[in-house]
């Protein structure tokens, strides 16, 4: 077994990864019609929405297979992620030595066929695939292959979305907590500011009161505008 080589700007990769906050989320039922839509084109048992970080690759979603998770150094995924504008397709993995002793092959689920559409972000990371196994060699169609490349997009646009959503949730709860801060200084500022305006007009009135009737038409303008 020949596990895949990791590049040079895998720590940028994972970093991109972790801002969609995506990893060890729910089941979602978006995702999970994708890769169903996927098994069905493909004609495949099998269909998962696979993510790729330091350790592991972790399904999203895994149309025809129990398990969430399994270890990086198995997965067919961390291959195809190396080639981020291409489907990385393999016919029978019993047969090629990068994965003919793999226990995910040898054993369950016994992953024979293998195609997967990298998942590209704008940054150009491949963060993961949309992939189809099959127990028995195989192979797909050029329309099959179109049909898996479109839907790989819509998992994209899912993930962007969501990541958008996160991104303005975050800016909405800051512009609040500056609203509320805002909201904070102004009760502050008029509480400091009343006293002194009390003052002045508590001296007014006593400066009216005990000097009044002394003051001439210029002293009464300039009380006025005190």
């Amino acid at each position: 077994m020949l596990q895949a080589h990791v590049q040079s700007n895998e720590n940028k990769r994972i970093e991109s990864l972790v801002s969609y906050s995506i990893l060890d989320s729910l089941p979602e039922e978006d995702y999970d019609n994708l890769t169903a839509i996927a098994a069905s084109i493909c004609n495949t048992p099998v269909s998962l929405i696979s993510l790729i970080d330091d350790k592991r690759q972790w399904f999203k979603s895994h149309h025809g297979l129990d398990a969430s998770a399994t270890a990086r150094e198995f997965a067919f995924c961390a291959h195809a992620i190396n080639d981020p504008n291409n489907i990385f397709s393999v016919g029978d993995a019993r047969n090629d030595e990068r994965f003919r002793d793999n226990p995910l092959v040898t054993g369950e689920p016994h992953v024979i066929f293998y195609a997967g559409v990298p998942l590209v972000n704008h940054d150009g990371f491949a963060l993961g695939t949309l992939c189809v196994i099959d127990h028995k060699p195989s192979k797909l169609s050029e329309e099959q292959l179109t049909g898996l490349k479109a839907l790989s997009k819509q998992v994209m646009n899912l993930l962007e979305m969501r990541k958008m959503r996160m991104e303005y949730e975050a800016a909405l709860k800051s512009l609040e907590q500056k609203n509320e801060d805002l909201e904070r200084f102004a009760y502050v500022a008029a509480h400091d500011l009343k006293t002194p305006v009390v003052n002045i007009m508590s001296m007014g009135r006593l400066f009216l009161k005990m000097f009044g009737q002394s003051l001439d038409e210029r002293g009464w303008e300039i009380l006025d505008i005190i």
